[in-house]
């Protein structure tokens, strides 16, 4: 009865393959792990996937406070584009009665509207700041006192 050998070159061969297949192993493991942190760090701060060059993007960001929304815009350069927000919205309309607009700068913004009650006045009031590459812009309107 013949027993099997092994040569040097071999046991070699047999380690260099299984070191290679546990490598393999383990780095199949953390990529799956690093993977799915990503798309749990994506989904919390909005990440925006790639679109067309002319196309505008929108994903929300979730807000930890109440009556606080943020989305993040991507717009395309070339036409300008404004933001209007409204809480007004009349029946039996075709729109909102607009309290204010907000021009968006072409690229990736972050827009945070705020709906709050201002302890100077005693008034509810909403806000809209847009922070981007070149700054942050605020704009804030007194709501009116029927819905207030």
């Amino acid at each position: 009865m013949n027993r099997p050998q092994l040569s040097i070159r071999g046991l070699l061969i047999l380690i260099t393959v299984f070191g290679f297949g546990m490598s393999y192993i383990a780095n199949l493991t953390r990529m799956r792990q690093a993977e799915a942190e990503l798309a749990n760090l994506r989904r919390e701060v909005g990440f925006l996937a790639d679109s067309g060059a002319q196309e505008i993007a929108a994903v929300k960001i979730p807000s930890e406070e109440p009556l606080t929304w943020r989305v993040r815009v991507r717009v395309p350069p070339g036409k300008p584009y404004r933001l209007a927000y409204s809480a007004l919205w009349a029946e039996a309309t075709a729109g909102p009665q607009w309290f204010a607009a907000q021009q968006v700068p072409a690229g990736e913004s972050t827009v945070t509207i705020r709906v709050l009650k201002d302890p100077r006045d005693d008034r509810w009031k909403i806000s809209l700041i847009l922070r981007n590459g070149d700054g942050v812009s605020r704009v804030g309107t007194t709501l009116p006192d029927e819905i207030s």
